[in-house]
Parts: structure tokens; C-alpha cells; sequence
């Protein structure tokens, strides 16, 4: 299972679902919605990404392309390395 955060629409308002537990991304979106929010693909990552995203950058339509890779590799994170 991955967590995965996302920005989504509730009729006018913006709202942030974060650290939520799912086994695809597709099942996440697929979830929310069913709960009747309105779901840009592009704006749901995986938390570490979207947390990255939020925290690091001016949120542009380009910074919601980064991968987990790419910010891995701008953080110098890389899982399973031993310190």
C-alpha cells in the first residue's frame, strides 16, 4: 500500500486530502470520486511528491509533473540505501 495525497474540487471550494492509504493511484482517484469530488490526475501524487510539491515549489502547472524520481533525485532520497 502507498500513501497518496491529492488537491481536489468540491463544487467551488479547493480541498487537500492527504496520507491517504490505497493500492494504486487509480483506486485513489477512483474513491474520491465516488465521493463526488472533481479530480485533476495530474494533481494526485504520492504524499512524499505532493508534500515536495507543496512545500518546495510555487505550485505551476509544470511542478505537478515532477515524478517520484525526480524528486528523489533532487532531494538525494533514495529508499533501501543504507546511511
Amino acid at each position: 500500500m502507498k500513501k497518496f495525497s491529492a488537491i481536489v474540487k468540491d463544487g467551488t471550494k479547493t480541498v487537500f486530502i492527504t496520507n491517504q492509504e490505497y493500492r494504486t493511484k487509480a483506486d485513489f482517484i477512483h474513491d474520491l470520486r465516488c465521493n463526488g469530488y472533481k479530480v485533476n490526475p495530474m494533481k494526485v501524487k504520492t504524499s512524499r511528491t505532493f508534500d515536495y510539491i507543496i512545500n518546495h515549489t510555487n505550485c505551476n502547472p509544470w511542478d505537478w509533473k515532477l515524478t517520484d524520481k525526480e524528486v528523489d533525485d533532487i532531494t538525494d532520497y533514495h529508499p533501501g540505501r543504507s546511511m
